[in-house]
């Protein structure tokens, strides 16, 4: 028996056919997972890890950056974001400046801009809302409005107004 073996390791098959398979002139762009970036057209400088990450990306500025199953999955035209975790930024269409940093973080925004959110869920239903900051667990998920502060579990997460300040639980 051999000891000096390396250990046998396992994965799925990766199709690199279907990374990037519509670029015509983007630059400057990664994909590595099924389906990542593989509308990409034009856009430049995107970075796009995980199954279906970045998938529908077609076209603008670029400059993404989706880590993460689902992360920035319908991104068409949005640039200038950054999504980590499994579901980040999912249905983000044409947003941009955005910072989605937990499990279906920012995940239902769809042309909100300049918002950041931090933790599982954070901002999870802001489909239009601008410059809000959402930190922890559920924190403004449910809320709609503009420039919103949340810092805490649950911190305003029924809240549908613009200007508020929540920090703590609920």
């Amino acid at each position: 028996m051999n000891t000096n073996r390396a250990p046998d390791i396992k994965s799925s098959t990766v199709n690199t056919d279907d990374v990037l398979a519509a670029n015509t002139s983007g630059k400057e762009n990664t994909g590595l997972g099924y389906h990542a970036l593989i509308s990409n057209i034009t856009a430049h400088y995107n970075t796009a890890l995980g199954s279906r990450a970045g998938q529908y990306l077609e076209s603008g500025n670029g400059n993404n950056t989706f880590v993460g199953a689902y992360a920035g999955n319908k991104t068409s035209t949005g640039y200038y974001n950054t999504s980590v975790g499994s579901s980040a930024l999912q249905d983000n269409t044409d947003g941009y400046h955005n910072t989605a940093v937990g499990y279906y973080a920012s995940s239902k925004n769809i042309s909100g801009y300049y918002n950041t959110s931090l933790g599982s869920k954070a901002l999870y239903y802001n489909t239009s809302g601008n410059d809000n900051v959402a930190i922890g667990y559920y924190a403004q998920s449910s809320a709609s409005g503009n420039q919103n502060t949340a810092v805490g579990s649950h911190a305003l997460i029924y809240s549908s107004g613009s200007y508020n300040v929540a920090i703590g639980y609920y």
